[in-house]
This record gives C-alpha cells, sequence and structure tokens, in this order.
C-alpha cells in the first residue's frame, strides 16, 4: 500500500497528544510561600523572621529580584511505594532549584519541568519538600533598543506529586527518535520510505486521540505499537558510518543577563540536577568546564561539591576547561592568561585530582595568536569553540585542525556544537556541516541547555539511549571532550591542515570598545597587582612573610572580572556597574 503523504504530520501530531501522559499525578503538596531579597543556599530558618503564609493556586507573588520560598510535608499515597516519584512545581517563577529533606535535587524550568524526587519512595516516612524560585528582573542594556515592562508578578498553580508512565515515555522517545530519524534522510533514502511505512502502520494501531479515549483503551496498544517499533530502532549502521562524540553539558555565563550571586544559585541548580540524572541515567557522562563555578558550590553549596566528587572519582563528570572562567581573549594580557591556567588547574587539582589538557571556550569573541604558546607551556593540548563559526562574513576554513601561535606552537583545535539535543536529525546537520570530511570523521555534540545553565533534561537522555547505532543516523557515543580529542590526535592528526594565528571573530567587535571604563580598570588592576608582587617579593628577600593567599584571592577576582561578558561590557548595568 502507497503510503499516506500526510502520514508524517499525523505521526508528529501523535507524539505530541501522548507526551503529557508521561507523567500522571498522584498527590498535591500543600505549602506555605514566603518572599525575601536575601539568597539562602538552603530552606530559611525562622530566625530569619520571614512572613510564611499559605500559597494556594492562584495565589500571586513575586516583583524584580524577588526569591520565593515554598516549603511543605509530604506523606506519599500507597501507590508511590518502591517507586520512582517525580514533582512538578508551577511556581510561576522562572528558575526554580528543588530540595528534598535538605538536599538539592535539581531545577525547576522551562526545560525541566519535572524532577525524580527519589528513586523509590517510602510510605512510612514525611518528606520536607522546599523550592527556591527566582521571580525575575530587568535583562536592559545588553543590546539596542532594550526595553523590559514586566513587573515579575508570579503566580503560582500547584504542586504535583507525578508517577511516570514507563510505557507511554517508552512510546513516546521511540516514536520521538524515528520521526527524527525521517526528517534527517534524504526524501528518496529507502531506509526514510521504509520506516515511514511501518509508522503508518503504527498510526492505525493506536487510538490518535488520547485524551478523549478511556485509558484503560489506549494505554494498552502502545506495547504492540513499540513492538513494531522495535525492528526500526535495532537496524544498525554499515563500516562507513559518520561519528559523532556526545558529552552533556550546560554553558553557564559567568555573568551576563544576571549578576555573579544569581550565577551561584544557577550553579547550583543546574549540578544538582545532573547529579539527579546521573541517579536515573548510568551511563550519562557531564563535562564541567570552569574551575571557579566548582569552587563556588564547595563554599555555598557543600553537598552537592561532595557528589560531584563522587562522580568526578567514577569518570562520569569532567572537570576540563583549563581556565579559572572563560575570559576574553582579546583584551587581557599574556599574564593574566597564564594565571588563568595557572589557577584553574591548581584548583581542578585541589578539588578533584585532576589535571585539564583541554581549553574549553566556546563563547569567547576571537582568539588571540597568543594562546597556544600559553596553553602548551600550562599543560593543555587541545581547544574547542563553537563561536569562530558564528563570522558574518567569512566561513572558517576548517572544523578540525592543528592551531598555531606566534611562535610555531601548535594544539590540536575542534569547532564543537552545544546547545543542542543528540537526536538524529541534529547529530546528522552537524556531521553533514563539516567541510572537510575526507580527513575529518567525527565531530563533539556536547547537549544540554546553557548560557543561563539548566543543562539536559531527562528527555535528550531517553533520546541519547536510542541513537548509539542506529540506521540512517550518525553512530552516537559518549565521550569525554579528552578522550574524544585524543582519538582525533591518534588516529587523524598526521592528516590535518594547519592555521597560524589570531582566530579572528567577525561578530561582536563592540566588545572591544564597549564600556571603556571596565577596560580601563582591568588594566590597571593587572598593573598594580604586578607590581604589588614585585614589591613584596623584595620585601620576602628581607624576610617578611609573602602574602600568597592575599594575592591569589586578588587575582582570582580579577580574573573573574575577565569573564567573557564582564571584561567586553556585554552584560546587564547591575554587572557593568
Amino acid at each position: 500500500m502507497i503510503t499516506d503523504k500526510k502520514i508524517l504530520g499525523k505521526l508528529k501530531k501523535i507524539e505530541a497528544r501522548y507526551t503529557p501522559y508521561c507523567f500522571q499525578v498522584v498527590d498535591q503538596l500543600s505549602v506555605e510561600y514566603a518572599e525575601t531579597r536575601e539568597h539562602f543556599r538552603t530552606l530559611p530558618p525562622a530566625s530569619t523572621g520571614l512572613d510564611w503564609k499559605p500559597a494556594k493556586p492562584g495565589t500571586h507573588w513575586g516583583g524584580a529580584w524577588i526569591t520565593g520560598w515554598f516549603r511543605g510535608r509530604l506523606k506519599l499515597p500507597s501507590i508511590c511505594r518502591r517507586q520512582q516519584v517525580f514533582v512538578r512545581a508551577r511556581t510561576g517563577g522562572g528558575e526554580s532549584l528543588f530540595l528534598v529533606d535538605g538536599e538539592h535535587r535539581g531545577v525547576f524550568d522551562g526545560n525541566h519541568p519535572v524532577v525524580m524526587m527519589t528513586a523509590s519512595g517510602s510510605t512510612a516516612r514525611t518528606y520536607e519538600i522546599a523550592v527556591e524560585a527566582h521571580a525575575g528582573h530587568p535583562c536592559i542594556g545588553t543590546q539596542p533598543d532594550d526595553h523590559n515592562s514586566s513587573d515579575f508578578q508570579c503566580t503560582f498553580a500547584g504542586i504535583d506529586i507525578l508517577l511516570q508512565r514507563r510505557d507511554v515515555t517508552a512510546f513516546v522517545f521511540d516514536l520521538k527518535v524515528l520521526l527524527s530519524l525521517i526528517d534527517a534522510l534524504d526524501e528518496n533514502s529507502l531506509r526514510r520510505s521504509q520506516v515511514l511505512a511501518r509508522l503508518a502502520d503504527l498510526y492505525a494501531l493506536v487510538d490518535a486521540m488520547p485524551n478523549e479515549t478511556p485509558e484503560e483503551s489506549w494505554r494498552p496498544k502502545l506495547a504492540s505499537a513499540r513492538q513494531l517499533m522495535r525492528p526500526l530502532l535495532e537496524a544498525k549502521n554499515g563500516d562507513t558510518t559518520p561519528q559523532m562524540g556526545i558529552v552533556g553539558h550546560s554553558h553557564i555565563d559567568t555573568a551576563w543577563l544576571w549578576t555573579l550571586d544569581e550565577t551561584w544559585r544557577k550553579c547550583a541548580r543546574t549540578f544538582s540536577s545532573i547529579l539527579n540524572l546521573m541517579e536515573q541515567y548510568p551511563e550519562f557522562l557531564f563535562l564541567q568546564s570552569a574551575p571557579c563555578h566548582a569552587d563556588i558550590v564547595r563554599r555555598e553549596y557543600p553537598g552537592i561539591y561532595r557528589r560531584i566528587r563522587k562522580m568526578v572519582a567514577e569518570g562520569r563528570w569532567e572537570p576540563n576547561g583549563g581556565m579559572w572562567v572563560e575570559p576574553d581573549c582579546n583584551i587581557p594580557s599574556g599574564e593574566s592568561f597564564v594565571r588563568q591556567f595557572l589557577l584553574g588547574q591548581q584548583a581542578t587539582r585541589e578539588m578533584f585530582g585532576y589535571t585539564s589538557d583541554a581549553f574549553w571556550q566556546p563563547d569567547v569573541f576571537g582568539y588571540s595568536a597568543a594562546l597556544p604558546q600559553i596553553m602548551r607551556g600550562c599543560g593543555v593540548d587541545f581547544f574547542l569553540t563553537t563561536k569562530i563559526a558564528w563570522n558574518d562574513t567569512t566561513r572558517f576554513p576548517y572544523d578540525t585542525f592543528w592551531w598555531k601561535g606566534i611562535d610555531g606552537t601548535a594544539v590540536l583545535a575542534h569547532f564543537n556544537k552545544i546547545h543542542c539535543w543528540p537526536d538524529p536529525q541534529t547529530l546528522n546537520d552537524q556531521f553533514c556541516d563539516l567541510q572537510n570530511k575526507d580527513v575529518e570523521d567525527r565531530r563533539l555534540s556536547a547537549f544540554g541547555f546553557g548560557d543561563g545553565g539548566g543543562g539536559p533534561q531527562y528527555e535528550m537522555l531517553e533520546v541519547a539511549r536510542r541513537v548509539a547505532d542506529l540506521e540512517g543516523a550518525p553512530r552516537a557515543a559518549y565521550t569525554t571532550i579528552s578522550d574524544f580529542m585524543k582519538s582525533i590526535r591518534d588516529e587523524r592528526g598526521d592528516q590535518l591542515p594547519d592555521f597560524v594565528g589570531e582566530l579572528y571573530l567577525e561578530l561582536h567587535r563592540g566588545t572591544l570598545t564597549s564600556i571603556a571604563g571596565v577596560k580601563k580598570g582591568n588594566r590597571k588592576a593587572e598593573i598594580a597587582l604586578r607590581d604589588a608582587e614585585f614589591l613584596w617579593s623584595l620585601v620576602a628577600l628581607q624576610g617578611r612573610r609573602y602574602p600568597a593567599g592575599k594575592l591569589r584571592d586578588l587575582w582570582k577576582q580579577l580574573l573573574i572580572n575577565q569573564f567573557h561578558d564582564i571584561l567586553p561590557g556585554s552584560s546587564i548595568p547591575e554587572v557593568n556597574d
């Protein structure tokens, strides 16, 4: 039978209609709330004097820079016994931190509406639930004609206790991956036609409108639908297939449309979310690139830090980025670049017993030709970025190459991808975007939501489980960036081209001149620290104690302020001022 040309659109509607049924509400949590401008690292104690009030659906709260805390006590219903239990917090805020019995368990935001509360529910105890919700704040001043008329008033809608319908979830993601595969393949592809024909049979098998059909009718049919899809998902690629290295990541701007204080909370939300997902998906690997962020979490959220250390020891959390923060790479002095690596490497070794071999800089506005020499001098062999692909006029000629600096020192460079899903269409598009496939047979895809953090969502991890070797899509395997770059060096290194000199970004040129006072202050601080170290060295020769700790702290503060949205002047006024 010839396949209906409209079937693909109908199948996508099936996926969309069944997705809300992946979870079922089994209870509602009664909570009270309080508002504050202070940032607490855990549920505020009674000594803070906050005014706690009952929160009902429809309760209004918020305002610019306001945090709403919601708390409640939960006894799980019997249906939750020994089950994975999830929570959906509809506070109305933009980003929220979830706590269970004082432990930070993840983030609620537009990309992460559901978070696992416990892997095995107990009906014999009471859980202490808390949510720290940020109402939002103005983001004015980073773009021409910026305006923000919101009053950041939020409306609380409720906190739901959920169980996952595993059969529905499996059906939805099986179908999602195959639909993505269809979108990735050429219309003349035999594989595409065969998948589409079988999915047309699926359309005839399942109920098209689950919201209009009793669950006892539509749900049993999903098992047969999955049986139909299984051979399509089990079909493997041949020998000549592109390779994609995948790793979870969340780019967190140390400041940009938010202040440093808000970034520390973003780190807690993101990192606790990653740790929660690692409990559910043991194959999941994550890259965390800025030692500064890990150090802040160590100080402000020690419980999260201890769990990160455990994951690093297991090889599942890669603390690999090289520099203290991801700084602007045009304006700082050479000495500042050296200190970024020096303090970054020292911190990573101290916290995790790990030495970075990669310079991870996805979002910086161009790269000085002095960097390869400095990198190699600091024991860093690999460079990864995405930003040069943003050029507004000239496409850079290579995606993987040997980058040579002023003195001829070379490091292996790779233009990876971030802010994405690991689905067949995305992976295929990312590989097709490579320019020199005669020598480039692989690409790194760092999936997850970023800029403001958040990271991967469980949906991405479900997709990743289905694309390891799926006929018609690139092979996708979890990797660390260190292992990925070593594989290129060892297997393709002698075939790659050279590029000599600055990596100039044909975009964001105003970052070299914007907010000149910040740039002047940076240079004066660099000179002052050089002079202070020189003079204290002279004094130390006379027997005085050299203030190494104090000077190190001053350097760390300066290095944070060289972050690539602070020093360039591309942040909101609360940061620039």
